[in-house]
Parts: structure tokens; sequence; C-alpha cells
């Protein structure tokens, strides 16, 4: 994360994981923040390429990445356009992370899943 300059996160609604301290750490430590509209119908932003990391919602992910949104393609659409070395986080609970999901071609997987049980470590920094 040291190395991210432009972070993508989710304003939190009801049932899913608090973003707002994230969004308050990033912002202090000078990184451009983008949240995007929580309405479905809303357009993502106009040029993904220059997002380095995205922080993502979702009802379910699977122990390979692959997540399950509320169905309308959104996030899917947006990370298609991502740069190939944009790193995603898929953020949950730990009861939303299952053996594995079904999956569609325009599905994208995340690199990574965090949940209320993932352990922290301290870790190099790569992003």
């Amino acid at each position: 994360m040291a190395r991210a300059t432009v972070v993508m996160v989710f304003d939190s609604v009801p049932g899913e994981p608090i973003t707002a301290p994230f969004i308050e750490w990033c912002r202090a430590e000078g990184k451009q923040v983008i949240v995007p509209d929580a309405d479905p119908a809303a357009h993502p932003p106009d040029d993904p390429s220059r997002v380095d990391v995205v922080i993502v919602p979702g009802l379910a992910f699977s122990l390979a990445g692959d997540r399950l949104g509320q169905g309308g393609g959104w996030y899917d659409r947006f990370l298609a356009r991502t740069r190939h070395d944009c790193t995603t986080i898929g953020v949950g609970f730990e009861p939303q992370v299952v053996a594995e999901l079904p999956i569609e071609p325009h599905d994208v997987r995340v690199d990574l899943v965090i949940t209320d049980a993932t352990p922290f470590q301290e870790v190099s920094d790569t992003t």
C-alpha cells in the first residue's frame, strides 16, 4: 500500500465492513481516494488505468478470489479495465468466504481476500 498513490474503495453500506477509517488513513498518507457512487446504475470512474489498488465489496468470495457481487456487473466491468499491476482486494467477513463459487466468463477475480478473521501481519510492501 505504501507505493500506491490512487486507491479506489467502496463506501460501506449496512452489512459491509466499515471502510471509513481506511479511507481516512489513505487520505492522511497523501493518497488520492476514489469512492465510487453506491448507486448500481452509476458509471464507474472514467480512467481505471490510474488506479493502483481497488478495494472491492462482495456478498461472497471463493478461496481462489472469485467474487459474488450484487449482480449488476459494475465491478467486473471496472476491474476488467484496470492495469495488470493494479492490486484488487476483496473485503468481507469470514463467513462470506467459501470453497468455490459459480463463475461466468465475464467475472473478474480479485488478487486477495481480506476478512475480519485475517491475521494482521507485517509484510514487505510491493504495492
